[in-house]
C-alpha cells in the first residue's frame, strides 16, 4: 500500500513539473491581461464615450440646422 502511495506521489510530482511552465505562462498572461485592462481599456472606454457624445452633439446641430431651413 505504501509503495502505491509513493508511486502516486511520484506521478503527481512529474505532472506538477510538466505543468510548471504552463502555470508560469498562464500567470504571466493573466497579469499582462490585467495590466492591459487597467490601462488601455479604460482609456478606450473613455475615448469611445467622448466620441459618441460629440457625434450626438454634432447630430443635434445638423438636425436643428435642417429644421431651421424648412421653416
Amino acid at each position: 500500500m505504501e509503495e502505491m502511495e509513493g508511486l502516486f506521489h511520484h506521478q503527481v510530482d512529474i505532472i506538477e513539473r510538466r505543468k510548471a511552465p504552463f502555470n508560469k505562462l498562464t500567470s504571466e498572461l493573466r497579469l499582462s491581461l490585467k495590466n492591459f485592462w487597467n490601462q488601455n481599456w479604460l482609456k478606450l472606454l473613455f475615448f469611445l464615450c467622448w466620441l459618441v457624445s460629440w457625434l450626438l452633439f454634432a447630430n443635434s446641430i445638423i438636425v436643428t440646422a435642417k429644421k431651421g431651413k424648412k421653416i
